[in-house]
């Protein structure tokens, strides 16, 4: 089953947002960080359950914070080839460090896929949902 991020208007009008691949992609997106990062730097993102959720525009303010630690932390790691369930049809390169090998379907990173919708969000005082 897939999982698309988006921040929708209160009339529920998309306004932007991204297909991130599997839950399963997504939990692994979210284990290299757990297995990297100090957990106490990224409790909003890291203990936030993936299945019809959201984040509101003050939560999308400090994920933005938390977003930006990770990818430096991240970043000073070597990179590693990910099994990904998309990546069976879609072609993938793991990038030149950690944070550039965790991607989303469109091969963004998604700490930068992440941080940009947080923005939309906090922008349009629009809340972040899970779908």
């Amino acid at each position: 089953m897939s999982l698309y991020l988006a921040v929708f208007t209160q009339d529920d009008e998309e306004i932007d947002g991204f297909q991130v691949g599997t839950y399963h992609d997504y939990g692994k997106f979210i284990d290299s960080i757990k297995e990297n990062v100090d957990p106490k730097n990224c409790k909003l993102l890291i203990n936030h359950h993936d299945s019809d959720g959201y984040w509101t525009p003050q939560e999308c303010e400090n994920l933005i914070e938390e977003l930006t630690y990770i990818k430096k932390v991240l970043a000073k790691l070597p990179p590693q080839k990910i099994e990904y369930d998309w990546s069976r049809q879609t072609p993938y390169e793991p990038g030149n460090n950690l944070n550039a090998s965790l991607q989303n379907i469109d091969g963004e990173p998604m700490t930068d896929a992440l941080v940009s919708l947080c923005q939309v969000a906090v922008e349009n005082n629009a809340k972040l949902y899970f779908q």
